[in-house]
């Protein structure tokens, strides 16, 4: 099934083409809905979670659910087709261009002013979806409050993540990408993972949907374009500790899903953001106490020497323990792995094993 970068790539794609331009070729031959008439002046393309809507000026909207195998194709009039006419799902025929969507399972026309009607579904077909991870304003905070809210405190987290009532966007591919990523196992029920941890899994997601709207090799981890890390590779090495990743259809729709056992072991619910200890161990701090209860001077230049600030390297706390790390400065990594094994429990390997796939995976989002 497409994700929702799939849709937005796609929207992007078409709206140059049909935007503020008068409809001159319409079919649909398993539309629900009314047809558009044409000389209808096309509004807008834009996509929402995983549906495609193109608006009329009439205040009717197209929209399209490509399911497992639907695309959208774009043509120059009178240009050969790449797939077969026996596809066709709907076909918006403007000045120079076709677009042409092909296998949808939902081909659907509404007025968003006025959902349903007599060949309409009685509500709006998009109200349900959640924040839209594909969009760069998303409201992270509503999308984590779904989560308590819309899920079934039972379901799995693997489960949910689908749910577009949760969050939209999120497919097949990313799903397991961000489990791995946050080491969640996916079986897990919702309501065993931490607050903290369904944010780190919904701000993963932005990031990585938003950073894969420019390319269709779409890529969750560092390397080559197209790379990514658990997804597709059943029984081929995890890339963070080497264990074969594993692969189970499950949930009532049978969809895979691709773990490492190690990383993500039975009832792991993911582990803190490394990013309070960041700014817990770079916050500066001031010399012990002189006989005369002020802080000792540098007795170069009579002032007190603060340890350097997150606040004083680009304001970010990663980039800075990154910069002391590249100058071989190693007192924070050391400082980090103690505090990830007295605050959570982890042996000296996991935790340094943590901090610098930490780092690896905030290179592969910048």
């Amino acid at each position: 099934m497409p994700e929702g970068d799939t849709l937005h790539r796609a929207a992007i794609r078409l709206r140059p083409a049909l935007a503020g331009l008068a409809l001159q070729r319409f079919e649909a031959p398993r539309l629900l809905g009314n047809r558009p008439l044409l000389g209808a002046t096309i509004r807008d393309v834009e996509a929402v979670g995983k549906h495609l809507l193109v608006h009329f000026d009439d205040g009717l909207t197209l929209r399209t659910h490509l399911g497992m195998a639907g695309s959208w194709h774009l043509y120059r009039s009178e240009e050969r087709w790449r797939k077969p006419r026996h596809l066709l799902r709907a076909l918006v025929g403007v000045n120079g261009w076709d677009a042409v969507c092909f296998s949808a399972p939902q081909v659907q026309t509404y007025r968003p002013s006025q959902p349903g009607g007599p060949l309409g579904t009685g509500r709006d077909p998009i109200g349900h979806l959640g924040p839209d991870l594909c969009t760069p304003d998303v409201d992270l905070d509503e999308a984590v409050g779904r989560f308590e809210t819309v899920a079934q405190p039972d379901a799995e987290i693997a489960v949910v993540l689908l749910d577009q009532r949760v969050v939209a966007g999120v497919g097949n591919v990313y799903k397991s990408e961000l489990l791995h990523r946050c080491r969640v196992d996916p079986f897990v029920a919702v309501k065993a993972v931490p607050i903290p941890v369904r944010r780190q899994l919904v701000e993963a997601a932005n990031r990585l949907l938003l950073l894969n709207l420019a390319t269709t090799r779409r890529t969750t981890v560092a390397g080559p374009a197209g790379s990514v890390a658990v997804y597709g590779k059943a029984r081929r090495p995890c890339p963070r500790c080497g264990t074969p990743i594993r692969m189970v259809h499950h949930g009532i729709q049978n969809r895979s899903t691709y773990w490492c056992p190690r990383c993500q072991p039975p009832g792991a619910a993911g582990l803190p953001s490394l990013l309070p200890a960041l700014h817990q161990l770079s916050r500066p701090h001031q010399e012990p106490p002189s006989e005369h209860g002020q802080p000792s001077a540098n007795p170069e230049n009579g002032r007190t020497s603060p340890s350097p600030s997150i606040e004083h390297t680009n304001g970010h706390p990663i980039a800075h323990w990154q910069q002391l790390i590249r100058s071989s400065d190693l007192t924070k990594h050391i400082e980090l792995v103690t505090w990830l094994r007295a605050e959570h429990g982890l042996g000296h390997g996991q935790a340094n094993a943590l901090v610098r796939q930490t780092l690896l995976e905030h290179q592969s989002d910048t």
